[in-house]
């Protein structure tokens, strides 16, 4: 996707796998200002003069003057005009977006300061979700995805499918906040135009789906099948049939939801 949103128009640092997250970290710095104050706590108003540098916390004292939820609220508007103004001084273009993926309470902070942000909402079926971690892990030789070595099987598949929940029910909050469009992984790969097409006439840019296709060296280091098209329904093949009912008992309502029909 994010490949795909390649454009003169879209900012974002072009470096793979796209994770620099410019409001990601200015959401880490905004978060805690309003978070309660512990005097017995190890972040103090010395500590913030005289301390370790990388250490941060609330602030560091009772507040009377502001409220520390309005102050972060305006901290977050005025800090995204200062990272809009920063990337269109630094283009050579002028810029409609700027695009990042999604990580904690960023979306959440955008909406209470009230700007609003187009999210596409990029799901695939859970259960492929699973068995392509599994390929990745043997393809690497170690554990990744948040599964540590004293987790069994059946530990991380709860872990991840209750991950996936959480994820699936903060897209349906986005819905009730921001301007979103579903992309399907299936549909992506299966008739990449269609939705190119859809994305672009949402977003007032001329996208190309060619540039959705990896290819090359970023392809072998990402993928475990040969193409895109033959990872969808791996999981028929690799995970038993146990848990594929436990993916469908949790993960039953959003799948169907999201066009995935469950099974069990």
């Amino acid at each position: 996707m994010m490949k795909l949103l390649d454009v003169p128009e879209i900012a974002f640092d072009r470096i793979y796998p796209f994770e620099n997250r410019y409001f990601g970290y200015l959401a880490h710095l905004v978060t805690p200002m309003s978070a309660s104050f512990d005097p017995e706590g190890p972040w103090t108003t010395s500590e913030m003069l005289r301390g370790d540098p990388t250490r941060y916390g609330p602030i560091p004292f009772h507040a009377s003057s502001l409220d520390p939820t309005d102050f972060r609220i305006r901290s977050v508007r005025h800090l995204w005009q200062a990272l809009a103004e920063s990337l269109a001084g630094y283009s050579r273009t002028p810029l409609r977006y700027y695009a990042e993926k999604a990580w904690g309470n960023s979306l959440e902070l955008l909406a209470e300061a009230g700007i609003k942000a187009k999210v596409i909402n990029l799901v695939r079926d859970p259960r492929d979700v699973v068995s392509s971690i599994r390929a990745m892990d043997e393809k690497r030789g170690y554990f990744g995805f948040g599964r540590t070595d004293d987790m069994s099987e059946d530990d991380y598949l709860q872990f991840v499918v209750a991950t996936m929940r959480r994820n699936l029910d903060a897209m349906s909050s986005a819905e009730a906040a921001h301007d979103c469009r579903l992309v399907r992984y299936e549909d992506i790969v299966r008739d990449p135009e269609l939705v190119t097409r859809d994305l672009g006439s949402w977003l007032g840019v001329e996208l190309d789906a060619d540039r959705s296709v990896l290819a090359g060296p970023i392809f072998d280091r990402h993928a475990t099948s040969s193409s895109a098209e033959q990872s969808i329904g791996k999981w028929k093949v690799r995970l038993t049939e146990r848990e594929v009912t436990e993916i469908s008992r949790v993960l039953g309502a959003s799948m169907q939801r999201f066009g995935y029909e469950a099974s069990g």
